[in-house]
């Protein structure tokens, strides 16, 4: 499969998301010391959680107010915070291997000063599906 290195610069921030269903599982593998609790993050959270954090509030009269974005990503960082599960490792060699899956919400924050570098493959759900029809011929 292909594999990829990425460098995630200081501040880089991938929101928890759900892979799309073409996903059938991803490894990511630490190429360097990266800085402590920059490994890929695991909540136990769902898209309809996500989706049910609103831009809005109702005021006082029962209208719609839109929230500042900074007050909306408070808002989610609640949320994540009360689902968190666990990070993986960011030592040099380590890494994390998970299989993708409806429940398997996971995202990245490097909030060091210093570049995240992790070598990156994901295999698609065909191939496993290409691997069981090469056995039976």
């Amino acid at each position: 499969n292909d594999m990829e290195i990425l460098e995630d610069k200081p501040g880089f921030y991938m929101e928890p998301h759900i892979d799309n269903r073409r996903v059938g599982s991803v490894i990511s593998i630490n190429l360097r010391d990266n800085a402590p609790g920059t490994g890929t993050s695991f909540y136990n959270l769902t898209e309809l959680d996500r989706m049910n954090v609103k831009p809005w509030f109702i005021n006082d009269e029962g209208r719609k107010e839109s929230l500042k974005k900074k007050q909306f990503m408070a808002k989610k960082k609640v949320l994540y915070d009360s689902k968190y599960l666990f990070t993986g490792p960011s030592e040099l060699g380590t890494g994390i291997l998970w299989w993708n899956h409806h429940t398997t919400m996971h995202g990245i924050e490097n909030y060091s000063d210093k570049n995240r570098y992790t070598l990156y493959s994901i295999t698609p759900t065909a191939s496993y599906f290409e691997a069981d029809n090469q056995k039976e011929i």
